[in-house]
């Protein structure tokens, strides 16, 4: 298992046993729901799988590889699109609960696997109570069968090995100092750096958990890791009107002039 599996596990069993004050308020479940961009009042499972997992990746001090999101559906195709999700559980997997809500078939319910034993899984969840509910009270460790009524993101997946490091380059070939890492086959650069290399006004929205770039929000999927926010090279470039030329064969990015946005 790898080292952020195991740690995230670790941090979200921790919070069994923590309650809702109100109506998906309460200090923990608003921190949970802070970590994606919301505030309280709204549902939190999935806001609380990636708050554990942020945890751990920054104590690891690791990229986080579940997404920043609190909506189980967003977080069903993100993991779809990268081939992660299985009918089976594993330990540590991000499990989805299936089916239609309003008549439209999607994820409604998120929780992390603890145990696999046979047909039957253990998993802790928030936002649910003793009986599994979508909308419950609090985290809680429960115990389910494995049906049809399950999707389970393998984002172990994600989780790969550091290998060669990059370079991010102008078009004079010289280094932009701008941490590169690689995260589920996606070359991410740290949103910060690469915007004050440019001469860009970087900012940052607490409320939306977004970055700006001259006072416009940049709109990416967000990683974290070592306290810093990265996102993916390309679309980071395309925020500031340039282009990123990716060689995967001399790990080189060179970032050039491109039309503006």
């Amino acid at each position: 298992m790898h080292p952020l599996v195991k740690e995230t596990l670790v941090y979200a069993e921790k919070a069994s046993g923590i309650r809702e004050v109100g109506d998906n308020g309460g200090p923990e479940v608003t921190q949970y729901l802070k970590t994606t961009g919301l505030g309280p009042g709204n549902p939190w499972c999935m806001a609380f799988c990636f708050a554990k997992h942020q945890q751990a990746a920054k104590f690891l001090s690791l990229p986080t590889v579940i997404p920043c999101t609190a909506s189980c559906e967003v977080a069903r195709v993100y993991a779809r699109e990268r081939g992660w999700l299985r009918d089976y559980p594993s330990v540590g997997d991000l499990m989805l609960r299936v089916g239609k809500i309003a008549g439209e078939f999607r994820a409604h319910h998120a929780g992390l696997v603890l145990t696999v034993t046979h047909d039957t899984f253990h998993t802790v969840e928030g936002n649910t109570n003793n009986w599994g509910g979508r909308e419950g009270v609090g985290v809680f460790e429960l115990g389910h069968a494995v049906s049809s009524a399950y999707v389970f993101a393998h984002w172990e997946l994600g989780c790969s090995a550091p290998g060669v490091p990059w370079r991010l380059v102008d078009t004079k070939g010289r280094d932009m100092q701008v941490p590169i890492i690689q995260l589920s086959g996606a070359i991410l650069a740290g949103i910060r750096a690469l915007g004050t290399v440019v001469g860009c006004k970087v900012g940052w929205v607490p409320e939306k958990q977004c970055a700006t770039y001259n006072g416009g929000e940049v709109p990416v999927q967000i990683s974290w890791s070592n306290g810093s926010t990265f996102a993916p090279i390309t679309e980071l470039a395309h925020a500031l009107g340039l282009t990123a030329q990716v060689d995967e064969q001399d790990h080189i990015i060179r970032l050039s002039r491109g039309a503006k946005p």
